[in-house]
């Protein structure tokens, strides 16, 4: 008999049918390991091992309840003046991690507002916005006129016009990017130890919440996270988990391996000087960060430290125009070959990185004026849609590079030339944050040990 937890919660209920005769599937909730928590803090949601058992990652997410937020802030008159990013729930994580059986990341994205801003504005359609503004309060699509994109105004009561509160509870279900977002399934009858999902919660309100009232802004607040995963978690016979493992485990070390994609966030500055150079300025940027052996793609974009007066997670492609020199230097190597030009040619980057090819993406939804350079420096007039520029190259499509560039033993240099916007001068300096994907090999020893390797 096995003496490992069972995951079942007291009110468990089967699903009516299942998916194959010889196994049998629940839902169930994992419970973080406080009943609330506050900006800044860390929710830790513990994972136990179970005996032929296995997590759907594709049927499960994160439950997220927001409440008891209060706001404080300029100009705030009106119920909907108050408005949650346009990535929704996912603007309250600042970083979103696994730690392994022998405590160690498996998963480790930090910046995670940011990579899933990227992924959100090149990766979603029109039909999945409708469900996603739903599950996890992310932007709606605007019927009339469906190219803008902004964020969800929130109930709350007005005290004042430098406060407010919220007025109900905010329920979201958030599928999480990742290992929670895999085509896999985590073989949890096969870890010798617990896993745990671990979320750094936003520090800052203005991360999360802003004001999209002419001349508003939100200065400051507090707010109260209760978080569960809610999980489907597949149960086979004794005998297909024995074929299963015997199956995965060949060879003489007996380890279990699969591969995936995985996501790094990296940031480095660019400054106002730059950002307002009247003649052209070529800057180059060293890439820090992990180095994989096989790097599929780079996606980036500039963001701004969030002011509680525009979306925090807005971002924009702050290369010239015309003259865009975009282009990555790895070791002797240059991706592109010959440098991107102008905006048309980075777009069309950017849907490769994506595999994007079709006009109800958001970012070929995008106008002249969400495509802008920079962040608008005045903002007095109603804010009725959500800069969100940026750019990427795909590595996979050169010659003999279809799995990916092994760049272990490589520098990566970012070029691209910036100019004066002459319609927009920046008065802060900007956060260009890069993104890598790259594949990644899991491993679970015949002893149950759970790594990583890239």
């Amino acid at each position: 008999m096995s003496n490992q937890m069972s995951l079942v919660s007291d009110n468990y209920i089967w699903d009516i049918s299942d998916r194959s005769p010889d196994s049998r599937h629940f839902r169930t909730s994992f419970k973080s390991d406080s009943d609330a928590y506050e900006l800044g803090e860390i929710i830790r949601i513990t994972i136990p091992p179970s005996d032929r058992s296995f997590l759907n990652t594709q049927n499960s997410w994160l439950n997220l309840t927001i409440s008891d937020a209060s706001f404080v802030g300029t100009g705030i008159v009106s119920t909907s003046d108050i408005c949650m990013s346009y990535i929704g729930g996912s603007s309250a994580f600042d970083s979103v991690s696994v730690i392994g059986t022998a405590n160690q990341y498996v998963q480790h994205s930090t910046n995670y507002q940011s990579m899933f801003a990227l992924n959100y504005i090149n990766n979603t359609d029109v039909s999945n916005g409708f469900t996603n503004s739903i599950t996890n309060h992310s932007a709606t699509i605007e019927p009339a006129e469906y190219s803008k994109m902004i964020g969800q105004s929130i109930p709350i009561t007005i005290a004042s016009a430098t406060s407010a509160n919220l007025t109900s509870e905010i329920k979201m279900s958030i599928p999480l990017s990742g290992i929670f977002d895999s085509s896999r399934s985590l073989p949890l009858g096969m870890l010798a130890s617990e896993i745990t999902l671990e979320i750094y919660l936003a520090n800052d309100i203005r991360k999360i919440f802003w004001n999209k009232a002419a001349n508003g802004s939100v200065t400051g607040g507090s707010v109260t996270f209760k978080a569960e995963l809610d999980s489907q978690i597949e149960v086979v016979t004794p005998n297909a988990f024995r074929e299963i493992q015997s199956n995965a485990r060949e060879g003489p070390s007996k380890i279990i391996s699969w591969s995936e994609v995985d996501q790094r966030c990296s940031s480095s500055t660019i400054t106002v000087a730059e950002l307002n150079s009247v003649s052209l300025n070529e800057k180059s940027q060293l890439l820090t960060g992990v180095k994989p052996r096989k790097l599929q793609s780079i996606t980036s974009a500039a963001f701004k430290d969030p002011n509680g007066s525009s979306d925090p997670w807005a971002c924009c492609c702050p290369w010239d125009d015309d003259n865009s020199g975009v282009q990555l230097s790895i070791g002797n190597d240059y991706f592109p070959p010959r440098k991107i030009q102008n905006r048309a040619e980075i777009v069309r980057h950017v849907q490769e990185c994506y595999n994007q090819h079709a006009l109800t993406t958001q970012s070929n939804r995008i106008t002249n004026a969400a495509w802008s350079r920079r962040h608008p420096s005045l903002l007095t007039a109603v804010k009725d849609d959500t800069i969100r520029g940026c750019w990427g190259i795909d590595l996979t499509s050169f010659d003999k590079q279809s799995d990916g560039i092994d760049v272990s033993h490589d520098n990566i240099l970012i070029n691209g030339n910036l100019k004066l916007d002459p319609q927009i001068t920046a008065t802060q300096s900007y956060n260009l944050i890069v993104v890598k994907k790259f594949a990644v090999l899991y491993s679970i020893s015949e002893g149950g040990d759970w790594s990583v390797s890239y």
